[in-house]
């Protein structure tokens, strides 16, 4: 159960706000994953052209990225919500799906300090917070 230090056991509120941003960072880390997969696919032929190099390295740059991003966010470390919103900014430049998804993610991460970092609150806890809130909620 998460406990904040100062006020004790989260309310419903809170304990539903915290629990859906973390699924959304949760949700990025898979769209991460998924555009891995994608690079990793599009680099085989593309690096069979002969004038293509540049592309090549890009995408390799990119997949590097993509790597860090995933294993920060699956860990949650501090550095991880910063390679995340990286990671966010490109998604923008794919108009308008990625736009979308990118604004969406940089605001789950700009409002979710408190799940990353030495001090952070696991998934399981924020869940299992949530679940105990709402259980109460509906007790009332």
């Amino acid at each position: 159960v998460i406990t904040n230090r100062e006020e004790g056991q989260l309310d419903f509120k809170s304990a539903k706000k915290i629990y859906q941003r973390s699924s959304n960072i949760n949700a990025l880390n898979f769209l991460i994953m998924l555009g891995l997969i994608i690079i990793c696919v599009a680099i085989g032929p593309i690096l069979s052209e002969p004038d293509s190099a540049g592309i090549g390295i890009f995408l390799l740059l990119i997949s590097a990225l993509y790597v860090a991003g995933t294993i920060g966010l699956w860990t949650r470390a501090a550095w991880g919500r910063i390679v995340g919103m990286i990671i966010c900014c490109i998604f923008m430049i794919n108009v308008p799906i990625g736009t979308i998804i990118g604004i969406f993610c940089l605001i789950a991460l700009a409002k979710s300090p408190d799940l990353f970092g030495a001090n952070r609150i696991t998934h399981q806890e924020i869940k299992a917070n949530y679940k105990e809130a709402k259980l109460q909620r509906k007790g009332r």
